[in-house]
């Protein structure tokens, strides 16, 4: 029984590697038909077309774009506050920074600007300095800041916050010596009505 029973268990065992075996030389013969078949010039069309992609993406990527930053400086400034100087620096890692000068109407408006430019994410370390004031009563200032590097680039992130409408700058209001009012008394009686019947 112990023969009878390795016997069959060593055929078994042949039987399944012959058909391995016979499976295997099947799947090669598919492949290489199927390898056959490929055009070589299509295939490489397609990888020079993929890396033409790349290319393109890479330049775009690193394209610098001042639109979106002039536009986001034009909304973020105040109605009675303007530019009359404007230096933009960018390095070669793409990092950015601007520098400013320009005038306020009054203390309110640069510091109504100041907050303003604060709750800008997209400039960044801004520092207000050389505070003065001018012949005609304006308030003069420079301006410094770092520029977030996605607002030069021409791709926008991926990630796109949830859509917001953006409150509009509000100036404070200046603060001015209150008036000397009087209120007229009226001597005039009122009107009276007598119902009809």
């Amino acid at each position: 029984m112990v023969l009878a029973v390795s016997v069959i268990t060593a055929g078994a065992v042949f039987g399944y590697s012959k058909y391995l075996t016979s499976v295997i030389e099947v799947k090669t013969a598919a492949l290489d038909q199927a390898r056959n078949e490929i055009d070589r010039e299509k295939v490489e069309d397609f990888i020079r077309l993929q890396q033409r992609f790349e290319s393109g993406k890479g330049l775009l990527e690193n394209h610098v774009v001042s639109s979106r930053f002039f536009t986001l400086l034009e909304e973020s400034t105040l109605q009675n506050v303007k530019f009359d100087q404007l230096t933009l620096n960018i390095a070669d890692d793409r990092t950015a920074s601007v520098e400013l000068a320009g005038y306020a109407r009054n203390f309110n408006t640069l510091a109504s600007q100041s907050t303003t430019i604060a709750g800008v994410k997209e400039f960044k370390r801004s520092i207000f300095s050389d505070i003065r004031i001018n012949t005609n009563g304006t308030v003069g200032f420079s301006l410094s800041a770092d520029i977030d590097p996605d607002l030069m680039r021409m791709v926008v992130p991926t990630e796109v916050p949830a859509t917001t409408t953006p409150a509009a700058p509000v100036e404070a209001p200046v603060v001015e010596a209150p008036a000397a009012t009087t209120t007229a008394t009226s001597t005039k009686p009122a009107a009276t009505t007598t119902p009809r019947l």
